[in-house]
């Protein structure tokens, strides 16, 4: 499948991805394979590329995204165009496992809030902080008791008032 960024060819073949280059006045088509790297500090498989002397980071899973479904933008990068992992694991970049969401919908990812599970205690410990300060909920044996002792206790403290 080929595609085009930054007027650049790409070509997806099996999830392996490769650049096409053309050099001097050769007619012949050559294909490099991208070499991809894992960035540490967001756990997503990325690779760079210099195009009019200025070095271009791309997110591999927008790439395989955009390749997929050529009408999305991918030049926005706006909080209300993200590319989301639907399993949570960001290095599974399967078109069936990508989904285009804002930033709200991206943020229901993540874990119930206000509990957490306590490896010491092999329980799932619920909290909820006022004025600053963290309050202790209780231990609960799974994590929507939790969950929903962290809710019970926000509707009691969290009274936000008309105006």
């Amino acid at each position: 499948m080929e595609f085009k960024l930054y007027e650049r060819k790409f070509k997806l073949v099996d999830y392996d991805l490769y650049s096409f280059y053309k050099t001097g006045g050769s007619k012949t088509e050559k294909w490099y394979q991208i070499k991809l790297s894992l960035d540490k500090s967001t756990g997503y498989k990325v690779f760079a590329f210099k195009i009019e002397g200025k070095q271009i980071n791309f997110k591999y899973h927008r790439v395989v995204y955009y390749a997929h479904n050529n009408d999305w933008d991918f030049y926005d990068s706006s909080k209300d165009n993200i590319i989301d992992h639907i399993d949570g694991v960001k290095t599974n970049n399967h078109i069936s496992n990508l989904r285009n969401v804002t930033n709200q919908e991206n943020s229901f990812n993540t874990r119930a809030r206000g509990c957490s599970f306590d490896k010491a205690r092999g329980k799932y410990k619920a909290q909820i902080t006022l004025n600053k300060k963290n309050i202790h909920i209780g231990r609960y044996d799974t994590e929507q008791e939790a969950h929903q002792a962290y809710l019970a206790k926000k509707a009691e403290l969290h009274i936000i008032q008309a105006r």
